[in-house]
């Protein structure tokens, strides 16, 4: 990128997030007690940024204005910060600077609007001179002063005596939050953000507004950047070769050196670590100095005092920057001073085996298998991966193995999972605790990673002998409804489960499939209950995240609450758990609670939030190859693009399903609705009908009511609304909910066309916020009204119609355009006027609707 055009991106940069605080200090200029302000705040948190647009303000108005820069060089040299603002007549005196005709002079330079307004940057090091004379100026009323100064900054007792004389106000400014960070990155980039490099960059920066704006121009610089499928960009982030980063850091720890500087350097390449371990070293005093700095932080964690560094950037800087042999000293004296702890923690095994792993030193493999052990009970899942693999390299063992192979499924390493687990159930030493885990590791990774269950049920039958005879015959029963429950076998998988077991493993290995296969079945409420009795007895263990992802039971909650229609209930719970995945950085728990939330998004209508979950599920899913959920993503995708009515995007959706088709059939009823509302999208709604028909008689078959019902009212939305009764009937007593009640009550409505069953059922559907659906409720209630002459009541319907549109995100459905008529249209002429709206030729609809022309 040309240095002319990265500078105007940097001059350009967007202001954002701090409107109150611009209008709070805009009002104190006209507060004739204040004589000013002192911003205060960490290094590059937008202070001077804050300062111009209140100067910016200031000018508007007509203000005369002045801007300083003070520095350490100029702080021992009289009115050298302040040269530029001195009148040249007083300047082309001979001899020293007389104080009081600099005063006169000065003083005559106010603007007619009021006091002249100064910004003066770094305040704490501007001279005594130019202190002396802004205290003259104040006095007489005439200047109003904007300093800025860091927080690890003393100010000098002649700032302070103008603070507390001429009451200068202090505020302090804080770090962005993560919507303001969200907001600048989109109108930097040009697109929306997806929600992982949302996530990354606020934990990177901090907050920090200067350390934004470095890490996305860096992102520029290295290329364009190409917007997903939704819209949104996903912006990768690189610590290591931003030298502009580098260099600011550099500039923020000149001067700390000898002794102090390589406290600083352990505590970088160390932390967080425990004051009691400085202070053992003889290092406190130094991390005291650091402290006063602004560089160090003291964190309580638990009984705990820790010391980090302040900024999370600062710490990937030094690291980044340190030579070889530097680092490897630094790391050494790291494993010294945590190995001699008097009382050894937790995670100190994990981190010595990490250190030496780092600097190349030998280490036993039982060490290497410990803290692999605990990598993997944090969800550390590359230094599980390190560490066991480097376990395996040095002696081989089922532990290693096992750790080695969970952990390459759960990073999306299909190939190698299977290899390493394959080969593990070969060996003759396998414990039989370790080789349940193994194969229920074989079960998932063929289910989710190769979409092949008759391959995982094999599997598991090749082992249900020796798991039988070790008294695992449950556990094996429950890894064999695990692997059919998502290729169409939900009854023989609630057999195979049987009642919920009492002991809390069995309980926690069979909570997924059981409330998979209650919510396919429609038994909504039960489902819920599974998920959260397995999530309490889970969390209620010694270590919860050393036997499965307590998030899977977090997962499957939110699909049987948004089954229910309970959107709010479902979108809290799981948001929190894709929280915790981001944080964790597990690509796998993360596609799958992205892929739900965009779910509840289309249910409820939010066609934009749903096209950019989705995205994110696309990403993080082909981060890791995996499939089914690229499928129920691309579906979903699909399914929002065809509901907006964009055509173009239609066609290259429904190419996206041809590609990420999948073995198994979870997910066949979600491609068939994304399919049938691209299909739709593009004009062809008798196709679109026909494979949605066929979708609610394969769900039928599978036994899966919900996701028939959730066939069906898709096709009635497209016009299909010949259902038999006895069906809607048996749908209705088979899945639990507001939600699948709501839909059975639009489809009967619709078929119908009677004002009061519209009325109801748009009632219903809108009080549980399927809003959308609610909508087109209203518009044909619109149709029914005025055929009946009732024209107060067709505006009523379309007033609620309009303002349940309007929180759906531009939506275009055939069943929530609202045609303004004298005389009301049948659906099928609505169908025919819809299409010729679109362009469409007198032949062309025809053959859509398989018409002759002269109709």
């Amino acid at each position: 990128m040309p240095d002319v055009q990265q500078q105007q991106q940097r001059e350009a940069w967007p202001f954002v997030g701090r409107g109150e605080a611009v209008q709070q200090l805009v009002d104190l200029l006209d507060d004739p007690r204040c004589g000013g302000v002192i911003l205060t705040g960490a290094a590059g948190v937008g202070k001077t940024r804050l300062a111009d647009e209140v100067l910016a303000e200031a000018a508007r108005r007509g203000q005369a204005l002045g801007r300083v820069v003070a520095t350490p060089a100029g702080q021992t040299m009289p009115y050298s910060a302040i040269a530029h603002l001195i009148p040249a007549a007083v300047l082309d005196q001979p001899g020293p600077i007389d104080s009081m005709r600099l005063f006169n002079a000065v003083r005559q330079l106010g603007g007619a609007a009021g006091r002249r307004v100064v910004l003066v940057d770094d305040i704490a090091f501007l001279d005594e001179a130019s202190l002396t004379l802004a205290t003259q100026l104040h006095a007489a009323d005439v200047l109003f002063l904007i300093g800025t100064a860091r927080t690890d900054m003393q100010l000098p007792a002649a700032v302070d005596a103008l603070v507390r004389a001429f009451g200068l106000r202090r505020v302090t400014i804080g770090a962005l939050t993560e919507d303001d960070i969200d907001t600048i990155a989109a109108e930097v980039v040009g697109h929306p953000i997806d929600a992982a490099t949302r996530s990354e960059l606020w934990e990177r920066s901090g907050g920090n507004a200067l350390y934004v704006r470095e890490l996305l121009l860096s992102a520029l610089e290295a290329g364009p950047l190409a917007p997903g499928p939704a819209g949104a960009v996903h912006v990768r982030i690189d610590i290591g070769r931003n030298a502009r980063l580098a260099e600011l850091v550099a500039e923020r720890v000149r001067g700390v050196e000898g002794e102090v500087g390589a406290t600083l350097a352990l505590i970088a390449v160390a932390e967080p670590l425990l004051v009691d371990d400085l202070e053992r070293a003889g290092m406190l005093d130094h991390a005291i100095d650091l402290e006063q700095r602004g560089l160090v932080r003291v964190d309580r964690a638990g009984v705990h005092e820790v010391v980090r560094l302040s900024h999370p950037l600062h710490g990937e800087v030094l690291r980044a920057s340190m030579g070889t042999l530097a680092h490897r000293r630094q790391v050494q004296r790291a494993i010294d001073l945590v190995a001699n702890r008097p009382t050894s923690l937790r995670d100190d095994p994990l981190r010595i085996a990490m250190w030496k792993l780092d600097i190349g030193q030998p280490t036993e493999p039982e060490a290497l298998v410990a803290g692999a052990f605990l990598a993997r009970s944090a969800m550390d899942l590359p230094s599980t991966i390190r560490l066991a693999g480097a376990a395996q390299v040095a002696r081989p063992s089922p532990s290693a193995e096992y750790l080695l192979a969970e952990s390459l499924f759960l990073m999306g390493r299909a190939a190698e999972a299977e290899t390493v687990a394959a080969a593990a159930l070969e060996r003759d030493d396998l414990p039989t605790h370790l080789r349940l885990l193994v194969v229920a590791v074989r079960v998932n990774n063929l289910v989710w990673g190769h979409c092949d269950a008759r391959a995982a049920q094999r599997v598991v039958h090749q082992h249900s002998e020796a798991l039988a005879a070790a008294g695992m015959d449950v556990a094996a029963k429950i890894l064999e409804a695990s692997a059919i429950v998502y290729d169409g076998s939900t009854g023989r998988a609630l057999e195979l489960l049987g009642p919920e077991p009492p002991e809390p493993y069995s309980l926690m290995l069979g909570a997924g499939a059981r409330s998979t296969a209650l919510s396919l079945q429609g038994r909504l409420d039960e489902a819920v209950r599974v998920s959260m009795h397995a999530y309490e007895v889970q969390m209620s263990l010694p270590d919860p995240k050393a036997f499965l992802d307590p998030n899977t039971h977090l997962l499957t909650r939110g699909v049987a609450l948004v089954g229910l229609g309970r959107f709010a209930d479902a979108d809290a719970v799981v948001a929190g758990a894709h929280a915790t995945a981001e944080e964790e950085r597990v690509p796998f728990m993360r596609s799958l609670h992205a892929t739900l939330l965009g779910e509840s998004s289309l249910k409820t209508g939010r066609l934009g939030d749903a096209k950019l979950w989705f995205a994110e599920a696309l990403h993080a899913a082909a981060e890791i190859n995996l499939q089914p959920v690229r499928r129920l993503a691309n579906a979903g995708l699909a399914t929002a693009i065809g509901q907006l009515g964009d055509a173009a995007a239609a066609a290259a959706a429904l190419a996206d399903l041809d590609a990420s088709t999948c073995g198994l059939s979870y997910g066949d009823t979600e491609e068939s609705i994304g399919r049938a509302w691209c299909l739709a999208a593009l004009g062809r709604r008798g196709e679109a009908r026909d494979v949605l028909r066929r979708a609610v008689a394969a769900a039928l078959d599978r036994g899966e009511p919900y996701m028939a019902a959730s066939a069906l009212v898709e096709g009635v939305r497209l016009g299909d609304v010949e259902w038999d009764d006895r069906l809607l009937d048996e749908l209705a007593t088979s899945v639990d909910g507001a939600l699948v009640a709501g839909w059975l009550t639009f489809a009967r409505a619709i078929a119908t066309r009677t004002a009061d069953a519209l009325a109801t059922a748009a009632g219903a559907l809108a009080a549980i916020g399927a809003n959308l659906v609610a909508a087109e409720a209203e518009v044909a209630l619109i149709d029914s009204l005025r055929r009946a002459g009732d024209q107060r009541g067709a505006a009523a319907a379309g007033g609620r119609a309009a303002a349940l549109l309007a929180r759906c995100q531009a939506a275009r459905t055939p069943g929530s355009v609202m045609v303004e008529a004298v005389v009301p249209m049948s659906a099928r002429e609505r169908e025919v006027a819809l299409l010729a709206a679109e362009g469409r030729t007198s032949k062309e609809i025809a053959d859509v609707l398989f018409l002759s022309v002269r109709t």
